[in-house]
């Protein structure tokens, strides 16, 4: 009797760990296919604005806007966002970062981790 009742403890545990696995390998496997499916170039950053933004509960964070800039399929292409949206917590203009971009799409981009 005792087992049965633990075996319903121990469940939302278990349910926990499988779905924590299943996030870990989507991710790992989503950026193993950026690397092997998309294109490798270099991106130079040509513009950074310092950003604070204000949460909901009150807790302010600091960033920086960039807009890079690469060449894919033989055509400029230019990248603006927050930094957190590719992995670029900390940049000059004129630095030098690797970056992937997906061929089908060339303005969805990424940087590897």
């Amino acid at each position: 009797m005792v087992f049965i009742f633990a075996r319903y403890l121990l469940m939302p545990f278990a349910l926990i760990a499988a779905v924590l696995f299943a996030m870990a390998a989507h991710i790992i496997g989503t950026s193993l296919h950026h690397q092997a499916a998309w294109q490798r170039t270099v991106a130079t950053v040509t513009d950074v604005s310092p950003y604070s933004e204000t949460r909901a509960n009150g807790l302010t964070t600091d960033g920086i806007n960039v807009v890079v800039s690469y060449v894919a399929n033989d055509a400029p292409m230019t990248w603006s966002g927050k930094d957190k949206d590719i992995g670029l917590y900390k940049a000059a203009k004129g630095d030098r970062i690797e970056f992937y971009y997906d061929p089908a799409d060339p303005r969805a981009s990424t940087r590897p981790r």
